[in-house]
């Protein structure tokens, strides 16, 4: 088969190759599925095709593959190690998003701790994100008794009381700890779960969180244009999970104050609740302290706030509510949240922001 611009190739030759590649790895079945994928990107359905060969692209989702199968195969010790060692090269030697998170940590801590305090939270935050990024390798070959073993849960009924009134949760998380991975978790034990996601622009990364998907049966919804499958997800009395400690740009979202500081906010758990009545109920997940162990950690819930006469102020109202929840986190366990993402550019860069009367005194801080 010859590597010049182009290549005619036999698919029954192709898969048997591909099979026996992922068979000597202790692959599954749907492991050689993904990989007969992205192994051979110019194969289709046709017997025998003619399209062009990318010599970049071929080897990449099954090596991740592999690579994810020998980390489940070590010590969990050993493997985490390998992540929190990635995680302090990251820190002291390739320190990209280093100074972000730097600029962050000092925007709420700057006032209580010392720069020396301050460097440890972004450590130890660079140290947590290669640590999931192992534990997230795992996710295709882990067991149910595995995952029940890495997760313990907490608050659990206030999810159940949720339920009960059969109008669907909406859970409000924050990007802590290993919260990829335990939310896959959880869905491979069986918590039906609705997430919401941003879909990854990178080929071989898609195809391995599709492997993931289908193996823990987490139904993951795309940001843009969700908003039929959400509120269908709540009507049928399902948990959805939103993420909302991430800045938004002008459509997506409103000015709120964080943590003293301006910072534009997801609207979507109040607007979805005000429309469908659905109880918001605040989870977290956070690391023990014992390698490979987390708490899932759900908080008591509340119904969105129908205490104004414009929608636009119980949606405000609502999402300052969830914000003060999201604080109270932050101080609790701040080396377990993604300082790297700028959380705060309206701060930064006001100009052409809506800023209520009540936050503008903010600008000065």
């Amino acid at each position: 088969m010859g590597r010049t611009g182009s290549n005619i190739v036999n698919a029954r030759s192709y898969r048997q190759i591909t099979f026996s590649v992922i068979h000597r790895v202790g692959a599954t079945n749907s492991t050689f599925t993904i990989a007969q994928a992205s192994l051979c990107p110019f194969v289709s359905r046709r017997r025998r095709v003619l399209l062009p060969y990318d010599r970049s692209r071929d080897l990449i989702a099954p090596t991740v593959l592999l690579l994810g199968r020998l980390l489940h195969a070590l010590p969990l010790t050993w493997a985490l190690a390998i992540g929190r060692l990635f995680g302090l090269v990251w820190f002291y030697l390739l320190p990209i998003r280093r100074g972000v998170a730097l600029a962050n940590v000092r925007r709420v801590f700057g006032a209580t701790l010392d720069r020396r305090a301050q460097r440890r939270i972004v450590r130890s935050a660079m140290v947590n994100l290669t640590t999931m990024g192992v534990e997230l390798l795992q996710l295709p070959w882990m067991t149910r008794d595995e995952a029940e073993w890495r997760v313990r849960r907490e608050g659990f009924e206030h999810l159940e009381a949720g339920l009960a009134r059969g109008k669907g949760v909406i859970t409000v998380c924050p990007h802590f700890g290993s919260f990829a991975s335990v939310v896959a978790s959880e869905a491979l034990r069986g918590l039906k779960m609705n997430a919401i996601i941003k879909e990854v622009q990178w080929g071989p990364a898609q195809r391995f969180w599709t492997e993931v998907r289908r193996h823990t049966g987490i139904v993951d919804i795309p940001p843009r244009r969700s908003s039929e499958q959400i509120l269908a997800a709540l009507r049928r009395n399902e948990i959805v999970v939103i993420m909302i400690d991430q800045h938004m740009p002008h459509y997506r979202g409103i000015v709120t104050e964080l943590c003293g500081q301006l910072a534009s906010t997801t609207t979507a758990p109040a607007r979805f609740a005000l429309e469908t009545d659905a109880f918001i109920v605040p989870g977290i997940a956070l690391r023990t302290g014992e390698p490979g162990r987390h708490i899932l950690r759900a908080e008591p819930g509340f119904e969105v706030d129908r205490r104004f006469a414009t929608p636009e102020a119980n949606v405000r109202a609502t999402i300052e509510r969830i914000n003060r929840v999201f604080e109270h986190w932050l101080r609790e366990a701040p080396e377990q949240w993604l300082w790297l993402h700028k959380r705060w550019k309206v701060q930064e860069h006001p100009e052409g922001w809506k800023i209520p009367d009540e936050l503008r005194h903010l600008l000065a801080s």
